[in-house]
Parts: structure tokens; C-alpha cells; sequence
């Protein structure tokens, strides 16, 4: 009974946002047939990708992403205070987490990832970047780690 109540509350929680914009769920999306890398299923024009993997981090560095996806835009809008203390959930290489780290000198940023892979892709990078060494953690996915 509350894997099912967790269930549709997450569910609720994903549909409220929809309906709060005038969206319906089934209008936000569309389907196509997959391409190599994709679930051929598409968000606002975009094929949804495959779960990445260790092996895809460079897609996720790749210099196109800046003009694809502006992430300056996406950093603009969380309103982020200098001592603020955030959790970059799957953080992969830390694309979000080095971008994020310069604007919260007294905070902290905690990018979590499960794949070890990803860690040491993350800690090596920090090794060469004073931001995330003096603001951010590189953390394996376990709570006890985030205490």
C-alpha cells in the first residue's frame, strides 16, 4: 500500500505542474521512431536519450550542449543565494555542479552520482578547478555520505 501511495504521489506531483500551465500530459510529448541514442520519445522538440553511462560522458561536455541547451539560462534561473547549499542529483561530470559552484562561494555543492565511473571523472576534474575543490563534494549515491 505506500509503494502505491509514493507511487501516485509522485505521480501527482509530476501532473500538477502540467495542469498549472494549461498543459496536458499527453500534448507534452511525441513519439517517433528511436534513433541510435534515443527512446523516440520527444519533450518540446527533443528526442529523450538513453540512460548515459559512464561511457557517454564526453556527449555530456560536448560544446554544442552551450548553444543547445543554454545552461547559463538554466543556472540564471534557479535565483541562487551565495550561502546556498545544493544537491546535483546525478551529476555525471559536473556540468551543472562547476557552473552552479562560482555562485554559491559560501555554500556548498554536492554533485551525486551512483556510477564510480562518473565519480572519477568528477574528482579529476575538480583536481584542476579551485571552484569545485572549495565549494563542492563529489559524492558516491549513498545517503550516508550527504550527512
Amino acid at each position: 500500500m505506500h509503494c502505491r501511495k509514493s507511487r501516485l504521489l509522485t505521480f501527482l506531483a509530476f501532473l500538477l505542474p502540467l495542469t498549472s500551465w494549461g498543459l496536458k500530459p499527453d500534448t507534452v510529448y511525441e513519439w517517433t521512431t528511436p534513433s541510435h541514442d534515443g527512446i523516440g520519445k520527444m519533450y518540446m522538440g527533443r528526442e529523450i536519450s538513453r540512460v548515459m553511462g559512464h561511457r557517454g560522458a564526453a556527449w555530456l561536455e560536448r560544446a554544442s550542449r552551450i548553444r543547445e541547451e543554454r545552461p547559463d539560462r538554466v543556472v540564471d534561473s534557479l535565483t541562487l543565494q551565495a550561502d546556498d547549499v545544493i544537491a546535483d542529483i546525478g551529476a555525471g561530470t559536473g556540468y551543472f555542479s562547476f557552473r552552479i559552484a562560482p555562485r554559491v562561494p559560501d555554500g556548498r555543492v554536492l554533485a551525486v552520482d551512483i556510477q564510480p565511473e562518473m565519480i572519477a571523472l568528477l574528482t579529476s576534474r575538480a583536481q584542476h578547478s579551485l571552484t569545485l575543490l572549495t565549494t563542492g563534494y563529489a559524492v558516491i549515491g549513498k545517503s550516508a555520505h550527504l550527512k
